[in-house]
C-alpha cells in the first residue's frame, strides 16, 4: 500500500489513558485475491494485540446461521417462498443458482438480507478458502488471541428484525434482477478496497444499500464505535469491520477521535 496518501484501511488508536496501541481495521466479506493485499503487515500487527474482535463472534453466527437451526427471525411462515409469487420465487431461484450455484430455497429461513449478503460472497473470485475477515478471526484463533464480538446476537437479531421484511425482499430481489451488474459494483468496491480509498468505499456502499443504509450502516456506527472504544482503553485491540463503517461525518473513526482517542492510519506493505 503507498504511503503517499492519507488514506488507509488500519489505523492505530492511541490515548492518554492507557499507554498501549490498538487498531481498527475496515474490511471486505470477500475471498478475492484484492481484499488480501499486505497480509503479512496486517498479521504482524494483529499478533501484538490480547484482543481480536469482530462485528460479532464468528463462531456463534456461523452455527446460528446454519440451514433448520430452528431459530425464527421473523413471524412464522414469513419467509421468501411464502411473499413471493411461485413465479417470481422460482424465477429468482434460477438466476441467483446459474449465477452463484446458491439454491435460495436451501435458505428459506435466512432473513433475505443475509441471503444476499451470501449471494455477494460468490459473486467475486474465491481466491482463497475464507473470507477476509473470517480468515483474521482464524489467524487470531490460531494464535490464542482473545475472540470478542463487537455487537451481541440479539443486537443483530433486533438490527434484522428492525428492517421490514418487505424492504429485504426488494434488497435481494434487486440484486437477483441485476446479478451482473451487482458483479461489477462488488468488483469496483475490490479495486477500492485493494487501494485503500475508505471515502469512495463509504459512498459506494452507501449508495448501494439504498434505503437499507440508515439501519445496516449509519445507526451501527455507533455502537461499533463504543465497543471498540471501551475495549481499547483496557488493552491492546485489533478490530476488523466493514470498511465503510470507517469513513464519514457520522463514521466509526470520528466517532473514536470524539472519544479523545488519537486515530493515525498505518502503511503496510
Amino acid at each position: 500500500m503507498k504511503s503517499n496518501t492519507s488514506q488507509s484501511l488500519l489505523w492505530a488508536l492511541r490515548s492518554e489513558q492507557t499507554p498501549s496501541v490498538s487498531y481498527v481495521m475496515g474490511t471486505m466479506h470477500i475471498r478475492d485475491r484484492r481484499a488480501f493485499s499486505g497480509w503479512d503487515g496486517i498479521a504482524e500487527m494483529l499478533a501484538a494485540c490480547t484482543v481480536f474482535a469482530a462485528e460479532i463472534h464468528l463462531d456463534e453466527l456461523s452455527e446460528a446461521w446454519l440451514p433448520g437451526a430452528g431459530a425464527h427471525y421473523f413471524t412464522p411462515g414469513q419467509n421468501l417462498n411464502s411473499f413471493l409469487p411461485s413465479r417470481r420465487f422460482e424465477r429468482l431461484r434460477h438466476i441467483v443458482l446459474k449465477g452463484t450455484g446458491i439454491d435460495v430455497a436451501k435458505f428459506l429461513s435466512l432473513p433475505p438480507i443475509v441471503l444476499a449478503q451470501l449471494i455477494d460472497e460468490r459473486l467475486l473470485a474465491n481466491d482463497y478458502p475464507t473470507s477476509l475477515d473470517e480468515s483474521l478471526w482464524e489467524f487470531a484463533k490460531s494464535r490464542q488471541k482473545q475472540l470478542i464480538g463487537l455487537e451481541s446476537w440479539n443486537q443483530q437479531l433486533e438490527l434484522l428484525q428492525g428492517i421490514a421484511f418487505e424492504d429485504q425482499v426488494r434488497f435481494l430481489l434487486e440484486i437477483g434482477r441485476h446479478l451482473s451488474r451487482r458483479r461489477r459494483q462488488l468488483s469496483n468496491l475490490a479495486t477500492l478496497y485493494e487501494k485503500g480509498d475508505l471515502r469512495q468505499l463509504y459512498l459506494s456502499a452507501r449508495a448501494g444499500a439504498g434505503r437499507l443504509r440508515k439501519a445496516i450502516l449509519l445507526d451501527r456506527n455507533i455502537s461499533l464505535a463504543q465497543s471498540i472504544g471501551h475495549l481499547a482503553s483496557g488493552q491492546p485491540t485489533f478490530a476488523a469491520i466493514g470498511a465503510a463503517h470507517l469513513a464519514g461525518g457520522k463514521g466509526v473513526l470520528r466517532l473514536l477521535k470524539q472519544q479523545g482517542f488519537t486515530v493515525v492510519p498505518v502503511f503496510y506493505k
